[in-house]
């Protein structure tokens, strides 16, 4: 038998499959996910984010202490930063959709290529 506390726990831990918080599937999400990405693209998000949050945040706190112009130009630049972040999240779906596509049609991306060649052929004579 075992004579560690933790092993009668950790048998009983994967004895139920429900026992795994989501933040263990979550934080390796994450990290894949992370992993894809260009370092100059987690930097640009983070700081965008930062702006984002610190904005609503200087919005929240000027609330009755500043003036309309003021509160405006916080409220812009925040709105923009999120912005930012929502195209390139929108961009990387669409460029993921993309290569999915291109993968699973590969007879599509020969024939767009000939055509294209004869159209350049045609263009040039």
């Amino acid at each position: 038998m075992a004579t560690s506390s933790e092993e009668p726990n950790a048998a009983a831990a994967s004895a139920d499959p429900d026992c795994c918080s989501c933040s263990c599937w979550i934080t390796a999400a994450a990290a894949v996910l992370l992993r894809s990405l260009r370092w100059t693209t987690i930097v640009l998000a983070a700081t965008n984010g930062l702006v984002l949050v610190g904005g609503a945040l200087l919005a929240a706190l000027a609330l009755r202490r500043c003036g309309l112009r003021e509160k405006a130009t916080v409220v812009l630049a925040a709105a923009a930063a999120g912005a930012r972040v929502g195209a390139m999240v929108g961009a990387g779906v669409a460029q993921e959709v993309t290569a999915t596509w291109i993968l699973r049609h590969p007879a599509a991306d020969a024939s767009v290529i000939r055509r294209k060649r004869r159209i350049i052929h045609h263009i040039d004579t």
